[in-house]
């Protein structure tokens, strides 16, 4: 395997990880942890991540 190849197995299992982290959390906990000064307000925040969740729930009923 390429060094090229390690990084990138490196850096999506590292992304995968928070992920999962983000997953176990409140939505609301989940908007503080990402929230920046100088980005989305948090109330956009929370509302982007309602909607992903959302998203991957029904996705994830049609794909089974």
């Amino acid at each position: 395997m390429t060094t090229r190849a390690e990084a990138m197995r490196a850096a999506a299992r590292i992304w995968r990880h928070g992920m999962d982290a983000m997953d176990h959390m409140t939505a609301d906990a989940a908007a503080r942890v990402c929230y920046q000064p100088g980005g989305p307000p948090r109330d956009v925040l929370l509302a982007r991540i309602r909607a992903d969740r959302a998203e991957r729930r029904v996705s994830h009923r049609t794909a089974a």
